[in-house]
């Protein structure tokens, strides 16, 4: 009967030592957030405010593990730190209706009581095909919440 003791207690400790330490601290951003996004972009020419755009929306969004380390937010990925995101700038080039648009847009955000909060911030430059040698800024942020849906 002892021997049937011991067989015990060492098969307890046996599994004990077989649990999985390697938890993935990603595996909570996985899956449906609600995002809510307030913010505007502004058109400076010369100094005066020529145009300001709302950046609002809500929506919902898919986040997904990405690579060894990093989460994807509906393609924009970041590499998350314990309770921050790192994300890359990115800059891009557009031209419509005789405006080229060039923008960087910063990202930094944060994870604190079930909710993730994304600060963007935009700056760039603007310039008219049709009055050349007109050049603008732009300017603006937004402020993005996620939260989890059940």
């Amino acid at each position: 009967m002892k021997k049937l003791m011991y067989l015990f207690l060492f098969s307890i400790v046996a599994l004990q030592a077989c649990k999985d330490e390697n938890i993935d601290p990603r595996d909570k951003f996985v899956g449906t957030w609600h995002t809510s996004a307030v913010g505007s972009l502004s058109y400076v020419l010369n100094g005066a405010v020529i145009a300001t755009y709302p950046e609002n929306f809500e929506n919902t969004e898919e986040l997904t593990k990405y690579g060894t380390e990093q989460i994807s937010f509906g393609g924009t990925v970041a590499i998350y730190t314990g309770s921050a995101f790192k994300f890359s700038n990115e800059t891009q080039s557009v031209t419509a209706n005789g405006i080229t648009t060039n923008i960087t847009r910063s990202i930094s955000g944060q994870y604190a009581n079930d909710k993730i909060i994304l600060t963007v911030i935009y700056t760039g430059t603007f310039t008219s095909q049709s009055a050349p040698g007109t050049i603008g800024t732009l300017t603006g942020n937004q402020v993005i919440t996620y939260t989890k849906t059940k």
